[in-house]
């Protein structure tokens, strides 16, 4: 009989190479303002630039090596118990939200994308919480590669919810205050994240996508509040994830190694 384990593992292959798949047809083979990947396609006054993006391409790159590591190394117990079906269901989810993109329903893959977030935090907090890497390849192929996928679905929930819900720039004047409320909060929102990133789950690379975004927005908005407010946070939250390192360095005690990325 047929291990569960081999099933899961042949399914997270499937569904990975679907995905990449997907990612490069809409990424390179579609006309720029067409693509969901285009800032084009989701312009607001939250956007960040274009090559904010390209970070899939780092994301894609880890999430492959997950799928050679589970096939290899990982432990059992962290596939069949940890990450389950979930990995499968939410690559799909996230193929059927940039399906939903292309085709302009963005209300539709806004809720899509809100049942992705779902499925990548179950995964997240699992490992976190029940499934800590007991060496430097679990850390470099299973929990980064998901604290990255986990902070970027974070990201795309909240440009969708600004798509769906908030003026395009292309047919607006300029800001509202209430939109520009709305961005300011969403903007701490992510720096929040950051810090939750860091000072609970010691997740640098979770909080690594999040200063990036900040930063991709920043380079973006031309609105001067808008601007510099992704810009101090974007400074305060690449602050924070050097903070352990820069501890380590005053104290000279070693007592940051936990926020280490290879523990």
């Amino acid at each position: 009989m047929v291990k569960p384990e081999t099933f899961i593992k042949a399914s997270n292959i499937l569904a990975y190479l679907l995905f990449l798949t997907v990612n490069i047809i809409w990424g390179l083979g579609l006309k720029e303002e067409e693509s969901p990947h285009s800032h084009q396609s989701m312009s607001t006054y939250i956007s960040p630039a274009i090559f904010t993006f390209y970070i899939w391409a780092v994301i894609h790159l880890f999430l492959a090596g997950f799928v050679v590591y589970q096939l290899f190394e990982a432990r059992v117990e962290v596939l069949v118990n940890g990450i389950q079906w979930h990995f499968v269901g939410v690559t799909l989810l996230s193929v059927l939200c940039l399906a939903l993109w292309q085709e302009d329903l963005i209300l539709v893959a806004w809720i899509v994308i809100i049942v992705a977030t779902w499925q990548i935090s179950v995964i997240y907090w699992t490992l976190k919480k029940k499934y800590l890497p007991q060496d430097k390849y679990e850390t470099l192929f299973i929990h980064i590669p998901f604290s990255l996928y986990h902070a970027w679905i974070l990201v795309s929930t909240l440009l969708t919810t600004f798509a769906s819900f908030t003026p395009n720039v292309k047919n607006d004047r300029g800001p509202t205050l209430i939109v520009l409320i709305f961005v300011i909060l969403g903007l701490v929102l992510m720096e929040v994240a950051a810090i939750v990133y860091i000072e609970i789950f010691k997740d640098i690379a979770g909080a690594s996508i999040i200063a990036w975004t900040l930063f991709g927005i920043a380079v973006e908005q031309t609105d001067l509040v808008i601007h510099w407010t992704a810009l101090v946070l974007m400074v305060a939250c690449t602050l924070h994830i050097f903070k352990p390192y820069i501890m380590k360095m005053i104290c000279k005690d070693g007592s940051n190694k936990k926020f280490s990325f290879f523990k």
